[in-house]
């Protein structure tokens, strides 16, 4: 099968997945222009010697694709809206991270992990210029515990989506013709900036289920002279000290300590 790959690195096993079967062919991969969100599906593209295009979309690019006629478009966390109306491809899937129609919008894993964790899954969908509405082809859902994390569901997240995609391709096309119409769905947007940062009224616990629940997006300390630190890696401990809240109690160079009312964090960059 000729296939078009549009993804980043939050579900790049589904593009290995692809390129292990030497029944399919990879004629192009979109990805990020971000070396972090893209690195392995460009390292990917690199040796396996395919084009690779990183950013958004141009009519040169339209273009390209269109010349490819390529028979299946795959897109997997692709961050740019894909012009399905202008492409030429025979049919076009994406892989969301929820069980739709709960959980439309680009990043519902915070969603997921403290509010809906019973749309915790992955949807395959048939893909229409209405962001995530298109018809249902197949679900695969991932249940959350108490213990589970942005970071641990984005691990299980990662290793069921290609089975879930291995399984579409051993049907396709065929699957096509069992896709199921949406019912009306629950958009979720990007949390702003604001849900993530800290508040210094909160405490150790209330700190840590906010990294609980943002995970590698990161959550946001904002200090004195209006400087903000992103941390992605957090733990903390109650206890007793003399600082007050807020301040930087140690600049470690990869690491810092920073006094909470009722305890010490450690952040990593």
């Amino acid at each position: 099968m000729r296939i078009v790959y549009a993804g980043c690195n939050f579900f790049a096993s589904v593009l290995d997945e692809i390129l292990s079967n030497p029944e399919h062919e990879v004629l192009y991969c979109l990805t990020d222009e971000e070396k972090s969100s893209g690195r392995h599906i460009s390292l990917l593209s690199k040796i396996n010697r395919i084009p690779i295009h990183k950013g958004a979309w141009s009519s040169e690019l339209i273009t390209t694709i269109n010349y490819l006629s390529a028979d299946l478009f795959i897109s997997a966390a692709y961050p740019f809206m894909v012009p399905v109306g202008q492409l030429n491809c025979k049919h076009f899937i994406n892989l969301h991270p929820s069980l739709l129609p709960i959980g439309r919008g680009p990043n519902p894993l915070p969603k997921l992990i403290t509010d809906s964790p019973q749309a915790s899954g992955l949807t395959i969908h048939t893909m229409t210029q209405k962001l995530d509405a298109g018809p249902i082809i197949l679900q695969s859902p991932i249940p959350i515990d108490d213990k589970d994390s942005f970071d641990t569901l984005a691990m299980k997240m990662f290793i069921e989506a290609p089975k879930l995609v291995g399984k579409f391709l051993e049907c396709y096309p065929e699957i096509l013709n069992t896709a199921q119409q949406q019912q009306s769905g629950i958009y979720w947007p990007c949390c702003p900036d604001e849900a993530r940062t800290v508040n210094w009224q909160m405490g150790i616990n209330e700190i840590l289920e906010l990294h609980r629940q943002y995970g590698y997006t990161g959550i946001i300390f904002p200090f004195e002279n209006q400087l903000n630190i992103e941390a992605t890696n957090i733990i903390g401990i109650e206890c007793e000290h003399k600082y007050p809240a807020g301040e930087l109690v140690l600049d470690g160079g990869k690491f810092f300590y920073i006094a909470v009312w009722d305890g010490l964090l450690r952040i990593w960059l």
